[in-house]
């Protein structure tokens, strides 16, 4: 009430994303991975004092051992381009502390999933991390 939304159009468009993720192969690659952590919280520190925090939303191990961090993100945007920029740098962040936590030579690899359309998009955090000044041999 306080935004000037109303509850039922909230609930009918929460409801909405919802039913596309349940409906797409997404539902099911979550039911099927190993799930290591959820809302996992991290703080990671650049090497020019910036710091940065949030919450992974998914932290998975592949079948071959590999470690993946996942974003959920229910954006109405279909662009991996422009999801890619929109979105880089948070997982970057969320990507280099997942690194240094685990003591690993690169960061894992790093993807949004998009419950709205029921894919994922991976996302290189080279770039972002570059920007952001946090140097993968740091931490």
């Amino acid at each position: 009430t306080e935004t000037g939304d109303e509850p039922g159009a909230l609930a009918a468009a929460g409801r909405a994303v919802l039913d596309a993720f349940l409906a797409s192969p997404l539902a099911a690659r979550f039911g099927s991975v190993e799930v290591l952590a959820r809302e996992l919280p991290v703080l990671v520190a650049g090497a020019d004092g910036a710091c940065w925090r949030g919450s992974i939303d998914l932290l998975y191990r592949e079948g071959d051992g590999a470690l993946v961090v996942a974003d959920f993100k229910t954006d109405r945007e279909t662009d991996s381009e422009i999801l890619s920029e929109r979105h880089g740098a948070q997982l970057a962040v969320y990507a280099e502390a997942v690194r240094r936590a685990f003591r690993l030579p690169a960061p894992p690899r790093a993807e949004l999933w998009l419950l709205r359309h029921g894919r994922v998009l991976a996302v290189d955090p080279a770039p972002a991390l570059a920007r952001l000044k946090l140097d993968p041999r740091d931490g």
